[in-house]
């Protein structure tokens, strides 16, 4: 499953690194204000990430914006929502 990480801070790190020792998930990209190079594909918007990649599901976490989760939902791609609170 094609999936994009949307998120910065400790929380979208462990993410991070949840997905990518899940077999069944390509990590696709990440949407982080700070493009970095590595393993993972970085992209300043969620626009972006969809235009280069056909996306599967996203996962939002960490230091994200209600708007954020709102233009993936617009896509019609499943997306969790990970928060301090929880899952959503």
């Amino acid at each position: 499953m094609h999936t994009l990480l949307i998120g910065e801070g400790p929380r979208a790190n462990h993410w991070l690194n949840t997905l990518t020792a899940c077999p069944q998930i390509v990590l696709a990209g990440r949407v982080t204000s700070a493009l970095a190079s590595g393993p993972v594909t970085s992209f300043d918007s969620i626009a972006s990430a969809f235009k280069a990649v056909k996306l599967e599901f996203a996962v939002c976490a960490g230091a994200i914006a209600a708007s954020q989760v709102v233009e993936v939902l617009e896509t019609g791609v499943p997306v969790l929502v990970a928060d301090a609170e929880g899952y959503y």
